[in-house]
């Protein structure tokens, strides 16, 4: 009887996975057709005007050399989507606390937004159902070191890095 449980939880599971994995995928499809490259040049070089500024700390810009090394150390894919989305969505955010509500490319960075806070709330369910940070809790810290070691003059850890690695750690309590 316990096998047949087992088997039967398991398969659930992927199941649950695979529908939170789909809804994920009809997001960043979504996401895929807004940041196609004509419409980043029209609502954010042409629409954004010389005299704006967005601050952004050195540890929040995902640099591809520092995602093929995280691949290298064997993060898993879903933890590397979870930090790519977390750092757009922080950088997003503050594109739009820049921002007017008349200016043109407000309606269009309130969108971004809008999409992914819903791949937040996605990505809130592969955290419940115990599937997002097994084997990689050094990732976001290895990141933030990587940035750190480059720039020293920059900021210890922002809060970007300081979230995932609450997350990491809370993820890691709860496999013990």
């Amino acid at each position: 009887m316990r096998p047949l449980c087992t088997s039967l939880i398991y398969v659930l599971a992927v199941l649950g996975l695979e529908a939170v994995m789909q809804k994920e995928c009809e997001i960043v499809g979504i996401l895929q057709d807004k940041l196609k490259y004509k419409e980043r040049l029209q609502y954010m070089k042409y629409y954004f005007p010389l005299n704006y500024t967005v601050t952004v700390q050195y540890e929040e810009v995902l640099r591809t050399s520092n995602v093929s090394r995280l691949r290298d150390e064997a993060i898993t894919e879903p933890s590397l989507r979870y930090l790519w989305f977390h750092v757009s969505s922080q950088v997003v955010l503050k594109i739009r606390d820049v921002l007017p509500e008349q200016h043109p490319s407000w309606s269009y960075t309130q969108e971004l937004c809008d999409l992914l806070e819903g791949l937040g709330v996605e990505y809130e369910k592969y955290k419940q159902g115990g599937q997002f940070f097994c084997c990689n809790k050094m990732s976001s810290r290895r990141l933030c070191r990587l940035n750190s070691k480059r720039h020293p003059q920059s900021s210890p850890v922002t809060r970007s890095c300081a979230f995932i690695d609450s997350e990491v750690l809370s993820q890691e309590k709860s496999f013990r």
